[in-house]
């Protein structure tokens, strides 16, 4: 291309782990879990048509580290090239027009990689002429420290599971049980994408579905989330709603991959009970202190 410019860095494209106030963008990652890296555009007029995108180690710039996945359906703007390794970047898939703003899935990579850095490669203009931009501001990633084993967690079950089999496979010792609260609780788009981006990546939009084995997915990555109204919209029938249960499960492909909400029930009572037992000391204390 030796009609095109060669790459600098333009304030007309970010990239970044947020896509709201910048001082909210998380400055670290968790190993093996998702992080959404967002690319924009800043001006009106600076759309762009082709995107490299990857991720490398602080201490080995020449090694893509992590994944990159899309939901599986057709027609997407973007793809892994099979010449970038498995799922190792993000390239455009046409040459037309991209988006103002395009989220995308990264699966952190293992524990110990330590810090990671995220590089951009923005073509903007006509095939063979244009020009190469980088963001205007690299994104980094600092590896988080080990933390306690979370008490909550969502995960996506194998088709028919129900959310006391699914949650029982993710740990064999039977700490893990369904938390059929959260699940009904999972009511709306924002919940739903809440509780299982750090897991899984769902198509969008997310959908609603009033069964007792939502919120639950497809084989192809579309989302359902529990609506508590989809049964009362016909005023004649009445309500037929059917809130989700750790219990039910489907084995139709469309929509019986379960997203099941997870808990360490051990954990929790012993979390309950170390705040009953601070409430307590602190009664006893205001009590004594009257005393005296």
């Amino acid at each position: 291309m030796n009609w095109v410019t060669p790459p600098v860095r333009s304030t007309n494209y970010s990239l970044r782990s947020g896509d709201g106030p910048r001082d909210q963008d998380p400055t670290t990652y968790v190993p093996g879990e998702y992080t959404t890296v967002h690319v924009r555009v800043l001006h009106p007029a600076a759309k762009f048509r082709g995107l490299l995108l990857y991720a490398v180690a602080d201490t080995d710039e020449m090694t893509r580290v992590g994944a990159w996945e899309f939901a599986n359906i057709t027609g997407q703007e973007f793809w892994n090239p099979p010449i970038c390794g498995t799922q190792g970047a993000v390239s455009h898939n046409d040459a037309n027009e991209k988006h103002y703003h395009n989220a995308f899935r990264f699966r952190n990579p293992p524990a110990g990689t330590g810090t990671i850095h995220f590089r951009a490669l923005i073509k903007q203009g006509p095939a063979n002429t244009g020009h190469f931009w980088h963001p205007n501001v690299d994104l980094s990633l600092r590896e988080q420290a080990p933390t306690a084993r979370p008490i909550r967690r969502w995960v996506r079950g194998a088709l028919g599971a129900n959310c006391h089999q699914t949650c029982a496979a993710m740990d064999p010792t039977g700490r893990l049980t369904c938390d059929v609260d959260s699940l009904i609780n999972a009511d709306h788009a924002e919940a739903i994408n809440e509780a299982i981006a750090p897991t899984y990546t769902c198509q969008k939009p997310y959908l609603s579905l009033c069964t007792a084995y939502s919120p639950s997915s497809s084989s192809d990555g579309w989302c359902w989330y529990y609506h508590r109204n989809c049964g009362c919209l016909d005023s004649i029938s009445g309500c037929q709603n059917t809130p989700p249960t750790c219990e039910a499960s489907s084995m139709n492909p469309a929509d019986g991959y379960r997203l099941c909400a997870c808990y360490d029930a051990p954990a929790v009572a012993a979390q309950a009970a170390s705040a009953a037992n601070a409430i307590q000391a602190k009664k006893t204390g205001t009590i004594a202190g009257a005393v005296v």
